[in-house]
């Protein structure tokens, strides 16, 4: 332009390139920033940087990246250390219910054997007492194998049995709701971590952009300090401004890196392209629905109520040990007695003794008194189902207190996010309408340099309480038990506990 009382400045704030011509007056901003050439170059980059920091944040222009949350939790239950363990713990205590199997008229058999081999010589003797008898010399071997096979088959234990089966299936109940827990809080994991990596990104982001922004206004003071337009006031406004800036972009980038490398140890693999972080509504409408469906689905209530019948049912199988018994008993038993007499000559040579002995017989065990020991084992099976009984009902107090408590929380983090979002449009409204007052010479730099700092501001406490937000919904659906491959559909097979439990229920030989 050839007129120097005039200039153009590039305003968006809508996500719209805007140019506009404004004639400067006179103000403060001429003492700060000098001739109209230095405040029209500082005003253009001041709002071009406004206009590339509202494009970054603007969710609708962001691009489409690969990884999703579904697709994060999906790797994590597929190759998670902590939820393999906790599988396998599971498929041991599946072993539980065939070993109470034991005595469920099942047989027991057993087998042994031996060969015991003699070699006898004795020499001639006399009759010490006078008779006259005298005993011939005589040299003998023998070899002796013998097997002995014996069979026990119970008949009546007096409910033991039947006892001992229902808790070893309480027992496995209790298991496969602890691995629904661990499932829960393995997915929760990850889910925080992922929920992380995308907070301190969008606050690395969003330092990144505030730091570009003072950079060349930092050189454009001391430039005009040089020409002595500017005070050594406002070189050092700038600087603590850009230093602050900073150090906030450190900050955020090492607690980046941190959040990364737990994404890393949860998921397996390291963070790529993060999409936003979705809502996660519950399946319940009301807090009466989500207790109700809490004590439904809560894990952790349903394994104590799990042990809770263990305990009750382990207390009747020592009782019935008190009772009698009736066990059927079969034994057979074989030896051979292979044997050479050597010497005397004239007495009979090899010969061979074969023995067999077999038995069937019933019987029944009467318990008396047994020291006082099998007393003591139903004490303790009273304390430990009291004890059970108490922690089912701790148990129900803190989750259900849990719950309610995160159905609150995140009810008023909604309303934080709300209004940080209706803070977010406010703020660029505030910037639009200072850069048209500087435009109009009824306000300073400084003060823009206010609003602008305020944006960036609400734009992180946006970003930190949207990710609040999501980690509450976390704990939400952990309180109601929906946390897991099923709840959020997986694109996976989910892990099936009763394929291995069917499978060793009655088996009979083999590992």
């Amino acid at each position: 332009m050839t007129d120097e009382k005039a200039s153009f400045i590039v305003l968006d704030v809508n996500g719209e390139l805007i140019l506009r011509s404004i004639r400067p007056v006179a103000s403060f901003s001429d003492q700060l920033f000098g001739s109209p050439q230095h405040r029209r170059t500082c005003s253009l980059i001041l709002v071009i940087n406004l206009a590339l920091l509202l494009l970054i944040v603007d969710p609708g222009n962001s691009a489409e990246t690969e990884t999703t949350l579904r697709n994060c939790l999906a790797r994590t239950y597929e190759s998670n250390p902590e939820l393999a363990s906790q599988r396998a713990i599971l498929r041991a205590t599946d072993e539980r219910l065939p070993q109470a199997k034991e005595n469920w008229f099942r047989p027991t058999l057993s087998a042994t054997g031996g060969a015991e081999w003699e070699d006898e010589e004795s020499t001639q003797g006399f009759d010490a007492a006078g008779s006259g008898l005298v005993s011939a010399p005589y040299h003998t071997r023998s070899l002796a194998p013998d097997v002995d096979v014996n069979l026990e088959f119970p008949l009546f234990r007096s409910g033991q049995t039947v006892y001992e089966i229902k808790t070893a299936e309480a027992a496995i109940d209790a298991g496969q709701w602890d691995l629904v827990s661990t499932e829960q809080s393995v997915l929760g994991q990850a889910a925080r971590a992922y929920a992380s990596v995308v907070l301190y990104r969008t606050l690395v982001e969003i330092d990144q952009r505030e730091v570009n922004a003072y950079i060349p206004l930092l050189k454009m003071a001391k430039d005009m300090y040089q020409s002595r337009t500017a005070t050594i006031t406002d070189l050092a406004q700038v600087e603590v401004e850009l230093a602050q800036a900073n150090a906030t972009l450190a900050n955020d980038q090492g607690l980046l890196e941190t959040a990364e490398a737990n994404y890393q140890a949860v998921v397996g693999i390291e963070p790529s392209n993060l999409a936003p972080l979705p809502r996660l509504e519950p399946s319940v409408h009301s807090l009466e629905e989500a207790e109700e469906l809490g004590f439904k689905n809560n894990p952790m209530i349903r394994s104590a109520e799990a042990n809770v019948e263990q305990a009750q049912y382990a207390v009747s199988a020592r009782k019935t040990a008190l009772l009698p018994t009736v066990g059927l008993n079969a034994s057979f038993q074989n030896s051979w007695d292979d044997y050479t007499v050597i010497s005397p000559a004239s007495s009979k040579g090899p010969g061979t003794q074969d023995t067999r002995v077999g038995s069937v017989g019933v019987t029944a065990t009467i318990p008396i008194y047994s020291g006082g020991i099998k007393y003591s084992y139903i004490r303790e099976a009273l304390q430990d189902e009291t004890a059970s009984e108490l922690s089912l009902t701790n148990t129900r107090r803190q989750q259900i207190s849990i719950l309610r408590g995160t159905w609150k929380h995140r009810k008023a983090l909604e309303r934080v996010v709300k209004a940080y979002m209706g803070a977010v449009s406010s703020a660029k409204t505030a910037v639009e309408g200072k850069t048209r007052e500087y435009k109009n010479g009824t306000t300073t730099m400084q003060e823009v340099l206010l609003v602008q700092e305020s944006l960036y501001s609400v734009l992180a406490d946006h970003a930190t309480a949207s990710n609040q937000l999501f980690q509450t919904e976390v704990d939400l659906l952990q309180s109601l038990g929906t946390l897991t491959a099923a709840g959020f559909q997986l694109p996976l097979t989910p892990y099936d506990p009763q394929k291995h439990l069917e499978e060793v229920r009655d088996k009979l030989i083999g590992w």
